[in-house]
This record gives structure tokens, C-alpha cells and sequence, in this order.
């Protein structure tokens, strides 16, 4: 697998996400927090891998529940 439980990443934009994996379960938790000074958000996903030589697909899903108050971004 491509990361590991506990890996901070950060992408192209300067967002940083931290990740939780439950390999048993194949789901990940954590937290992504944003280079535009939003977060911390909270990320939940899953992960697949049709066979031991395939690329590992993965399906993220980041939601903002800080309400209102950070300026620029909808709160769910």
C-alpha cells in the first residue's frame, strides 16, 4: 500500500492530510488541514486493490464541520 497508518501527506496545493488506516476493514480516518487556512476537516474513505499487482484505488471524501467561521468556506 502506498501510505502508511499514521503518514501526513501534503499535495500539490499545500494541503496536509493525516491518515488512519484500518487494513482489516480496508477504510481510512483523518484530518485534512488547508493551505488557504481552513481545518482542521475531517476525512473518511475507503480503499480497494483488485490483485497483488494492481495500483491501489482510493475513494476520499473531506467535509468541513467548523460551521460558519472560517471565511470563504461551507460548512456542511
Amino acid at each position: 500500500m502506498a501510505f502508511s497508518d499514521g503518514d501526513c501527506i501534503q499535495d500539490q496545493y499545500g494541503n496536509r492530510y493525516t491518515l488512519t488506516i484500518d487494513e482489516a476493514r480496508q477504510y481510512i480516518t483523518g484530518a485534512v488541514r488547508s493551505s488557504q487556512g481552513g481545518g482542521p476537516w475531517i476525512l473518511t474513505g475507503s480503499y480497494v486493490q483488485s490483485g497483488p499487482a494492481d495500483p491501489w484505488v482510493y475513494e476520499l471524501t473531506v467535509t468541513n464541520t467548523n460551521g460558519a467561521g472560517q471565511p470563504g468556506f461551507v460548512a456542511v
